[in-house]
């Protein structure tokens, strides 16, 4: 029951009203574009009432071009609050009041966006093949858009509050209710997982609209950069998700308003997007060579999957012989190596090799899924292993002020070619007065390395 006090003869009331139905249907999203179209209106009223009977199209027009001109909002912004006051009269109109719909111009309510600039399933396939150079800062923003787009739309607000368990569970709860995270999506989100609370930020806190607004833009403008190299001519945004999803879906003849109600035309639809995914987004897995040395596996897979890298944790030492010094390699993990591929590669790898191997996989429900490291955590990890004290030759400036970290913070290495890998500081190095000891744990296998890093090279996440 609407509240005695709103006037639903007036537009003001009315938008009023509809707000109070959209919060007890639990339809949040649209309540609060109503809420942002009830204050542009009441801001061009001016303290003023306007009876629905007065609603005809110059008062349209001249809202319209309000909006434009002196609020500044885009074509399609004014297009969505020109169609939200429309469905309000309409439902009002319905109701019996005196409200003459007839006035709204259809092409004002259209975005100016047409499905020429709609991305297909062809740019999607264009999107994944692109060559981004091993930056990860591109690789995780084109994967943060699928993400979205593998969840029909989810909008990067709904994004920064999901937790790790909700991805484990498959549900992702929204501004517009609970959102099915699929396999391909669930995978996406593990390997960028960035802290305990929350799968996509480090932050133990929700974020603020304002981090979200400014980590949006972030992503639109890396996302620029990525639709560019993958020689795509329409705009790339992670607001794009939800209307590339429908254009695929139009595209196909199928009729559809919403993922969540449409099921079964959903997994479908995703299901091809899955397997372009799964031909291209390549993750870290870890195995335990059982009856064989790791280097004989190694050379197995690297025959048999020539698509499939290998990683050995191996550290150097020097004997001295007869003829002089000489480099030995030795395992770190005498029976472990780790393996980047797809998804369906890696089931294959597992199947092929289940009787002298084990791959890391965990249960989930009644089925067993492959456990994923996320990719900043191999990163570090194969930093740490790759570099020994006869190794390093970084130059750094001769200072001894040590950074102003707690035992136990996270950090981010900040420059070298493992910029971007992550750990945890220790403490100062005993050895070495200008670096710090920093450590990395593959969670899902309960291993753990440390190094010492120059200070400089690190800073607190």
């Amino acid at each position: 029951m609407t509240d005695q006090t709103v006037d639903t003869d007036t537009l003001v009331g009315s938008i009023r009203a509809s707000i109070e139905i959209q919060h007890k249907r639990g339809k949040l999203s649209t309540a609060r574009k109503l809420i942002y179209c009830l204050q542009k209106v009441e801001k061009y009223l001016d303290g003023s009432e306007l009876p629905l009977a007065d609603i005809n199209k110059e008062w349209i027009d001249g809202f319209a071009d309000w909006m434009i001109r002196r609020e500044e909002l885009s074509e399609n912004t004014k297009a969505t609050y020109l169609r939200l006051i429309y469905t309000v009269c309409r439902t009002a109109a319905a109701n019996g009041a005196a409200v003459d719909t007839s006035a709204f111009d259809t092409e004002e309510m259209s975005n100016s966006e047409s499905t020429r600039t709609l991305l297909t399933i062809h740019d999607i396939q264009q999107l994944m093949a692109a060559k981004l150079d091993c930056q990860p800062v591109l690789e995780r923003a084109r994967d943060l858009w699928l993400f979205s787009f593998l969840c029909g739309g989810v909008s990067m607000t709904d994004m920064m509050k999901a937790t790790p368990e909700m991805l484990e569970q498959g549900v992702l709860s929204t501004a517009d209710g609970n959102v099915m995270v699929t396999d391909a999506a669930r995978s996406i989100a593990i390997s960028h997982f960035c802290g305990k609370e929350y799968a996509f930020h480090s932050e133990s806190r929700p974020l603020d609209d304002a981090e979200i607004k400014t980590r949006t833009a972030r992503l639109n403008s890396l996302l620029e950069i990525i639709a560019e190299k993958a020689r795509i001519e329409k705009p790339v945004t992670i607001d794009s998700t939800r209307s590339t999803w429908l254009n695929i879906a139009r595209i196909k003849g199928d009729r559809v308003n919403d993922p969540a109600s449409d099921r079964l035309l959903f997994n479908n639809l995703l299901q091809e997007v899955a397997a372009l995914v799964d031909q291209n987004r390549r993750y870290w897995f870890a195995m335990r060579c059982l009856r064989c040395p790791i280097e004989d596996m190694s050379e197995k897979i690297s025959s048999e999957f020539p698509s499939t890298r290998v990683f050995i944790a191996e550290s150097d030492s020097y004997e001295s012989t007869a003829t002089g010094v000489k480099r030995v390699h030795s395992s770190v993990i005498r029976d472990i190596l780790f393996f980047n591929t797809t998804l369906s590669q890696a089931e294959l790898i597992k199947r092929r090799f289940r009787e002298t191997a084990y791959t890391y996989d965990y249960r989930s429900g009644t089925s067993r899924r492959l456990a994923i490291i996320p990719d900043a955590e191999m990163k570090m990890f194969m930093y740490i292993n790759h570099i020994t004290s006869r190794e390093i030759a970084w130059f750094f400036p001769e200072e001894t002020k040590t950074p102003e970290i707690q035992k136990g913070c996270g950090v981010v290495i900040t420059d070298g070619e493992w910029k971007g890998a992550r750990g945890t500081y220790l403490g100062p190095s005993p050895r070495f007065p200008l670096h710090i000891i920093v450590s990395v744990v593959l969670e899902n296998l309960n291993i753990g390395v440390s190094a010492h890093i120059p200070h400089h090279f690190v800073r607190l996440v």
